[in-house]
């Protein structure tokens, strides 16, 4: 079937892009898109469609049955581990050599090969614990 670039698409893209560093629930986009005149089934039939292309990164909502989504349009998103704090919910890039040292790791002592465009680390930001009074481990 052909892809035809409608104006709601662009304006999901666009959306998504603004708000690169964030973790967003169908209801969020949907909700702030509406008065643009996007649709809640074109936002769920076009994240569909983008989840496919890998320009987004499904998450599991931390406590809830919701799902959550992060842009992952660029080459530089797709080409690193991403950090998710449990606490605050922000989504962070993990550093290129700790990307390279997990994923070396896991090739030569697990026999693993990792897809790092599709994997996602849980824990508690520096912030967080700071907030929380745990201590960094």
């Amino acid at each position: 079937m052909a892809e035809y670039a409608t104006a709601q698409r662009a304006k999901l893209l666009d959306y998504f892009l603004s708000h690169a560093d964030e973790v967003l629930t169908v209801g969020q986009v949907a909700r702030d898109l509406s008065a643009d005149g996007v649709s809640v089934s074109a936002v769920y039939r076009n994240i569909s469609e983008m989840e496919k292309k890998g320009l987004l990164k499904r998450l599991a909502g931390e406590g809830s049955h919701e799902t959550h989504y992060q842009f992952t349009g660029s080459d530089e998103c797709r080409s690193h581990l991403h950090f998710s704090c449990k606490e605050c919910g922000r989504i962070c890039h993990v550093d290129d050599s700790v990307t390279k040292m997990l994923v070396d790791s896991m090739a030569a002592n697990g026999n693993f090969l990792m897809d790092v465009s599709k994997t996602v680390l849980y824990g508690v930001c520096a912030n967080c614990s700071k907030t929380n009074g745990r201590e960094k481990k």
